[in-house]
């Protein structure tokens, strides 16, 4: 036994080795071990690095660091002076807020970092090695850009030249800078100054470590850029160091492989462009065309030259070699994953990759071959810990309206994807994260008070002036609680009798359809109200002044013609986004209680290539012109707001012909309504499964997915189709109306809209009536 004056001698020493402990561990800077020998069997223990979370007016980015003493935060002042930037109110709408839920991390990357001449053996020994000068940290965010950490984490730098969002008309200063979205990011294994990054559109360079990018240009990349919609990015090497190819990873059509020759460093080279997708996961639409899923993140692995690409929803590893005579990819799915399942975060090293996802975290030994799950244990208590202290946050907030669930529990319409903060953590070697998912915040209030599950019906011009008997004749009949009533149609007519000026000079203000009556009507049966609301097809504002809006023909300088009254004007035309905005505000002061954007897109018919979009600054995006409106719709209407969007651009991020990005538009609204017409999908689409089955899948997925994409920040209610059209592949009638709705909401969706001729809404609304609303009560 030892005594306790021989105790009482060891006690400076305790002391002295514990405050040694303690200053190594809470140095601050985030240490990345080095690769593990024997990763998969040693069920390594989860250590959180960085967390982003929501707080009152404002979300914060934190550095944890452990220490015998428990874990400390420290946090990261740069992200939070770019927020700050914006005011706590604008217009009266709580801007800060806004942008604190809007202005995420996407990625966090670190990788380690070496200088000097390039060799395959010096690759191989230190291109995972934490001793080898140090790991940069970076980290990207939705909105606040890119930030770049050399010493572990302790201090970030912005780069100084970040390509910006545009941004058109300001209302107020309601916005921080913003930037574009860095989606991908690889740096060179042996020459850590050069670093390639790529947004949805462009790909970046630089030459200096991080300080400062250049956007890349080459023969050809206009013609990729208007076909896809990156990302993600990695690169492989030769011999002497010089990038031989760039991997592009896209939304929708899988891997582009850029064959580099020349110098890329120099600016003097070409580019020979390839795809590179056999082997990948996708969906056939028709013969030779592929909907492949998202590439999540694309990663080259140095001492094997093996290429290995994450899949974001079918969430699994595919694995090619890039040296020539390749045969394409080898693909191996996350067992057992749910038809909702997303993959978050990848990482690799010279021995396997590891993969989070909603299903857990799986290792990839890149050797073998084989795929196990690990972690298990760590992600019980994980998520544990997690729901315990989001738990604590509801109890002792319990009085804010932004604690109602996020939408979308399936079966249950209004709740469900679980508040979750992003967490950034070391396992073993490898950096990967999760999350997150925002707080729901609920559309604003509405006069009449908005179903739990909406069930509504498009009512037409002729419907609303000479139809009305039966209009109210299929809300009594068959329980529908809401309607969809256009108030600025397909040719730009203001229907309701405008007081705009604008309207006037245009010959646009005379009432066609009693909409104010049929409103009173309406509301004393309590039913809700849709105001549909064409905005960019408009023959009026299309001759206008002179077509001084159109959309211009590139090589005649006129306006673009389509055959027809389908006339376009220039999304980008900060005077027809005014004027449609006037339009909005003038419509909800009827008395509507929501408006729903239609035709909020550019041209996807006709002669497209011919298009001149003469408002558009150099270099700005379709998706930006369309979602700097629904931001000024936002920040200046004080009503709920809905979108009408193509049905593959609710499922995949597809934006780049039509602008239509199902994250980036439904960001700033409430209810995202792609238009899931089963006639309008190919005829190969989901045909793996049986007839009795298809449309139900169709409507399942294209409900679940934009859903876990808009990570809280939106709810999802598709546009079902009451039209017969392509029935002998799809089906019609009363079981396919159910399919619909049933599909819908397992999807998770917080109600459905049926698009049609009102004389087949009876089908609709005995299916609604018999399977839905009666077995819902």
């Amino acid at each position: 036994m030892i005594s306790y004056r021989m105790k009482a001698s060891y006690a400076p020493w305790f002391f002295v080795t514990f405050l040694i402990l303690l200053l190594q561990c809470s140095a601050g800077a985030i240490r990345i071990p080095e690769s593990d020998s024997s990763f998969a069997d040693e069920k390594p223990e989860e250590e959180l690095v960085l967390k982003w979370e929501e707080a009152t007016n404002k979300a914060i980015l934190s550095r944890v660091s452990s220490s015998l003493l428990g874990d400390s935060r420290t946090e990261v002042a740069l992200y939070s002076s770019w927020l700050s930037s914006s005011p706590i109110e604008c217009n009266g709408y709580p801007s800060r807020d806004y942008w604190s839920r809007r202005s995420y991390p996407i990625f966090v990357r670190s990788l380690a970092t070496v200088t000097g001449s390039y060799s395959s053996r010096r690759a191989k020994e230190q291109s995972i090695d934490a001793t080898a000068g140090f790991r940069r940290l970076f980290v990207s965010f939705r909105n606040a850009g890119l930030l770049i950490s050399d010493d572990g984490g302790k201090t970030f730098r912005r780069p100084e030249s970040q390509p910006m969002r545009f941004v058109g008309k300001k209302e107020e200063e309601c916005d921080p800078p913003l930037y574009r979205d860095i989606v991908g990011i690889w740096q060179h294994p042996g020459n850590s100054s050069i670093i390639l990054a790529v947004n949805i559109q462009d790909l970046l360079l630089s030459t200096d470590g991080g300080h400062t990018f250049q956007t890349l240009d080459f023969r050809g990349l206009s013609s990729l850029k208007s076909r896809n919609i990156f990302s993600s990015i990695a690169a492989s090497v030769d011999s002497r160091g010089e990038i031989q190819e760039v991997f592009l990873g896209t939304a929708y059509n899988g891997v582009k492989r850029l064959g580099i020759q020349g110098k890329l460093s120099s600016g003097n080279f070409q580019v020979r462009i390839r795809d590179f997708n056999a082997g990948l996961p996708g969906l056939l639409h028709e013969p030779g065309i592929t909907f492949y899923e998202q590439i999540l993140d694309i990663r080259w692995i140095p001492e094997s030259r093996k290429l290995v690409a994450a899949t974001l929803f079918e969430p699994g590893f595919a694995v090619a070699s890039t040296d020539s005579g390749s045969s394409g990819f080898s693909y191996r799915p996350v067992p057992g994953a749910a038809t909702d399942a997303t993959a978050e975060a990848l990482d690799c090293n010279e021995k396997g990759c590891l993969l989070s996802s909603t299903e857990g975290a799986f290792y990839l030994d890149l050797s073998s071959g084989s795929l196990a799950k690990v972690g298990a244990e760590a992600e019980r208590n994980q998520h544990s810990n997690r729901q315990s202290a989001l738990d604590t946050r509801a109890n002792q907030d319990n009085t804010s309206e932004g604690n109602e669930g996020s939408p979308h529990e399936k079966g249950k319409p209004g709740q469900s994807l679980t508040a979750e903060p992003f967490r950034a953590y070391l396992m073993g070697s490898f950096l990967l994260h999760n999350g997150p998912v925002v707080k729901h915040r609920p559309a604003p209030e509405t006069e009449v008070k908005r179903p739990e599950l909406l069930s509504a019906f498009y009512v037409s011009p002729t419907s609303a002036r000479l139809k009305q008997s039966i209009v109210f004749g299929l809300i009594e009949r068959y329980g529908f609680n809401a309607v969809v009533i256009d108030v600025k149609d397909d040719f730009g007519r203001l229907l309701y009798g405008s007081k705009l000026p604008m309207a006037r000079e245009m010959s646009n203000a005379r009432e066609i359809v009693p909409i104010r009556d049929l409103l009173a009507k309406l509301k004393e049966r309590g039913i809700y109200t849709i105001a549909r609301q064409v905005v960019f097809k408009d023959l009026r504002m299309y001759r206008y002044a002179g077509h001084r809006n159109a959309i211009k023909n590139r090589y005649s300088g006129g306006p673009w013609e389509v055959e027809g009254d389908e006339q376009w004007v220039d999304p980008f035309s900060q005077e027809v986004q005014s004027y449609n905005l006037d339009v909005a505000r003038e419509v909800l002061a009827l008395g509507f209680d929501e408006i729903q954007f239609d035709y909020i897109r550019f041209p996807s018919d006709g002669p497209i290539y011919q298009c001149h979009f003469s408002h558009a600054p150099p270099g700005a995006y379709r998706t930006e012109a369309i979602e700097s409106f629904l931001r000024r719709a936002r920040f200046t209407l004080n009503a709920p707001i809905s979108i009408d969007i193509f049905g593959y651009n609710g499922i995949y991020r597809a934006g780049a012909v039509i602008g239509q990005d199902v994250l980036e538009m439904g960001s700033s609204v409430d209810f995202v309504s792609p238009m899931h017409y089963s006639s309008h999908f190919g005829t190969h689409y989901l045909n793996m499964y049986p007839r009795s089955e298809r449309v139900h899948r169709l409507l399942e997925l294209g409900t679940e997915r934009p859903i876990r994409l808009s990570r809280g920040l939106f709810s999802v209610r598709p546009w079902l189709q009451a039209f017969p059209m392509m029935n002998h592949i799809w089906g019609y009638g009363f079981d396919y109306m159910v399919q619909q709705m049933q599909g819908s909401l397992d999807g998770g969706s917080s109600g459905f809209l049926f698009w049609g001729p009102i004389a087949e809404f009876p089908v609709a609304g005995q299916a609604f009536d018999q399977q839905i609303r009666r077995r819902r009560d």
